[in-house]
């Protein structure tokens, strides 16, 4: 059968697609023969879920995988939502999170029998750990709550309901209702920077506890009463670490601040083993020998603009002293997520990796110990039990690692006797779950890789890795889009007029020709957009449904100054552009920019800075600065205080100490200079970027005569993908309308 060139139809097949969901791992049974994971569909009919009442988690199913005979099953697919596999020791038994009968609970699935049973009536409270087994397969820890987690426990415990469940406005709210009332009472003394956000409430209703797999089924508390984001098992079953949320830093930057603890299951015991850590939930990892604990934590380096950025460190803690080893590692740009220490199966040694390199810890410290030439190390790669795979010895791992100048990823053996980096299978693919921050990559004991990825011009999909670099299919994701091609993409390269070197992922259209040009679409995201090119559909949004209409897509690197988003993020973009031009892939008469959230920002700047664009699209953007720093979500919690001071706003401080910076930098106060024609898409009930943004917007440029069109989606959150079927359908055609009218 010949894959169709024809345009990609809009359908729910097409629009969204199986996909692994992105909060957990990709489990495999300690004798390397099955795999477990989770695939999501978010146009599901039923997506809302009750897991958390956040469609995050919403149209999961749990697919497992015989290794050996390639064989792929979908074990949940049905009623409800299934998330975070885990096998037994044994590997007859898997535990997952469910909400297939109404209420989250803790499911087995018997691999021989096929019976698949709640574990308790006890109602969980999954958040980022998996279930987890005991090592006798007798009993399994995992995260629970008092309450079934639907809507009305989620206001009660601050957490946001699906916003497909919320009505936009006043038509599902009865009049008379009970006001809604909040209150602060200012703390008695201001905190000093980094100390504790007095207003801090916790959100997280979690607790952890155990459970007999046969026999009883009450669940036995460990450790705090809520709040508990992550745990893990010690390898002997005797003890639980606990990651307990216990407040936030109110200065210079909002951002939780940790307990690390260790429960006794045998007596129920709990201390504190290190207090105050500054972290975003990270995941505890024990030495084989129960003596230690490993995980990572972020301090603050004030930047030369006077707002801060984190740098990250991984820890070391005797449990029983308390005493901790810790190393400085690079710091994080780009949102690269910093992945846990990972144990030796022997349990002497601990490694880490970061920008700079591989580490090692070992004998009460930590050494540098290789970087490999040109390439960035993005994790190690574990056994089924979580530990390194040490292969010949002590001679060499396994690593995984990206070309950040090809941007192509793959696996490579590093070798303590030469001290090199062997690749294994490097090329133009996207390791899905790994980039995320979770295991997608996992050592066999036959020397053979499960892997999850994809690339450019396929979807994601579960691949046996050979030691050869033979890359094995298995199963199908998503055997619907067999009938259609795909745009190739490349590396685009270039400088800003800054003198930045930036790259930019470039998605051609699926009829390229060398030497025509085409109409292009700019998808603007702040940061590096460059490290998508290999992942298919080159972003969150399948811009294979551009391509297949004869547009290419470029995705470029935003970098930007504190203070300067505006100016920087437009130079990045329009030299990009210029970049494509003269490479001969853009007509540079055809160019729109598009871009969601933070890019929907970035577009409402980009247009108020130059007239290259014929037509410009704002998702779900922010357009007034001092507007949305101040604004609140349904359940009176601050929006955009956090995003403005450290993260992708980028102004690092306060209006109060920088309102030119605000000013400078809300697009809304520029639009006099705007000549391009905008679409202004937004969820009515979106609860991350207020509909109030693109209001001001759509207002501003309507009193000015300016060509505007303002679509709001009644009841529909911050990402499409997460729209009714019918709601996608016409964002998309919107958009395909939008663009054909302006370009052609």
């Amino acid at each position: 059968m010949h894959a169709q060139t024809q345009p990609i139809p809009i359908n729910p097949l097409t629009m969204e697609l199986n996909e692994f969901y992105l909060d957990g791992d990709l489990a495999v049974s300690r004798d390397g023969h099955f795999a477990a994971y989770a695939l999501q569909n978010r146009t599901s009919s039923d997506k809302r879920t009750t897991l958390l009442s956040d469609s995050s988690m919403g149209g999961c199913t749990i697919w497992v995988a015989d290794l050996r005979t390639g064989n792929v099953q979908a074990l949940t697919n049905g009623t409800g939502s299934s998330v975070m596999p885990n096998w037994s020791p044994d590997g007859t038994k898997l535990a997952f999170y469910s909400d297939r009968d109404g209420v989250p609970k803790v499911w087995v699935w018997n691999r021989l029998t096929g019976v698949t049973r709640p574990l308790t009536d006890s109602p969980a409270a999954p958040y980022y750990s998996a279930p987890q087994w005991a090592p006798d397969g007798n009993a399994i820890v995992a995260q629970f709550a008092d309450l079934a987690c639907d809507a009305k426990c989620a206001v009660g415990n601050n957490i946001h309901p699906s916003a497909n469940v919320a009505p936009e406005s006043t038509p599902g709210v009865q009049v008379g209702a009970a006001p809604i009332v909040l209150a602060y009472t200012p703390a008695p003394a201001t905190p000093p920077p980094g100390g504790l956000d007095p207003t801090f409430r916790p959100f997280y209703p979690g607790f952890v506890g155990v459970v007999n797999v046969t026999g009883s089924t009450a669940v036995r508390r460990l450790g705090p009463d809520d709040s508990i984001v992550r745990f893990a098992l010690s390898p002997d079953g005797t003890h639980v670490a606990l990651i307990h949320m216990v407040g936030a830093m109110a200065a210079p930057v909002i951002a939780p601040v940790l307990d690390l603890g260790v429960a006794d299951i045998r007596t129920g015991n709990y201390k504190v083993v290190t207090r105050g850590i500054r972290s975003l939930y990270p995941q505890p990892a024990w030495s084989t020998d129960g003596q230690y604990i490993g995980y990572i934590t972020f301090s603050l380096k004030e930047t030369v603009g006077g707002g801060v950025r984190k740098t990250y460190a991984a820890n070391i803690v005797d449990v029983v002293s308390g005493s901790i080893v810790k190393q400085a590692l690079d710091e994080d740009p780009n949102h690269h997520f910093v992945p846990c220490p990972r144990w030796s199966a022997s349990g002497d040694s601990a490694y880490v990796v970061d920008r700079r390199g591989l580490w090692r810890y070992e004998h009460g410290r930590f050494m540098f110990v290789a970087k490999p030439d040109g390439r960035l190390l993005l994790d190690l790669v574990p056994g089924p039990d979580g530990r390194i795979t040490v292969s010949n010895g002590a001679a060499s791992l396994d690593v995984i690692v990206r070309n950040p100048a090809t941007k192509q990823q793959g696996l490579e053996r590093f070798s303590s006797d030469s001290h090199t980096f062997v690749p294994i299978a490097v090329r133009n693919m996207y390791l899905t779950l790994t980039v995320w921050g979770h295991t997608g990559a996992v050592a066999l004991p036959n020397g053979s890789f499960a892997v999850a990825a994809e690339s450019a011009t396929h979807p994601q999909e579960l691949w046996i890795v050979n030691t050869s670099g033979t890359l094995h299919q298995l199963g199908e994701t998503n055997p619907q889009l067999a009938l259609y091609a795909f745009g190739k993409s490349t590396v685009l390269q270039w400088r800003s007029e800054r003198g930045e070197l930036l790259r930019g992922g470039l998605l051609l259209p699926v009829t390229y020709h060398p030497g025509h040009r085409y109409p292009l679409v700019v998808f603007v995201y702040d940061e590096n957009g460059s490290d998508e090119v290999n992942a298919f559909g080159l972003a969150w949004f399948n811009m294979q449904l551009l391509t297949s209409r004869g547009y290419a897509v470029l995705f470029p690197d935003g970098p930007f100054r504190e203070g300067y988003h505006r100016e920087d993020i437009t130079d990045d973009v329009v030299s990009g552009v210029e970049a494509a031009v003269q490479a001969g892939y853009a007509d540079k008469q055809r160019v729109a920019v598009m871009g969601q959230s933070a890019g929907g920002y970035d577009v409402a700047g980009i247009i108020t800075e130059t007239t290259l664009f014929k037509a410009a699209i704002m998702i779900d953007g922010e357009s007034d600065l001092v507007s949305f720093y101040l604004s609140m979500d349904s359940f009176g919690d601050a929006i955009g205080i956090d995003w403005l001071e450290r993260e992708n706003g980028a102004i690092g401080t306060t209006p109060w100490l920088a309102l030119d910076k605000y000013i400078a930098n809300s697009p809304v106060l520029h639009l006099d200079r705007v000549q391009t024609p905008l679409l202004i898409l937004e969820g009515g009930a979106d609860d991350e970027s207020p509909s109030q943004q693109s209001d001001e917007m759509f207002v501003g440029l309507r009193r000015l005569n300016k060509e505007v069109t303002y679509v709001r989606y009644p009841g529909e959150g911050h990402v499409e993908l997460d729209y009714t079927p019918a709601d996608q359908e016409d964002w998309w055609n919107r958009i395909f309308s939008w663009l054909h009218r302006h370009l052609y």
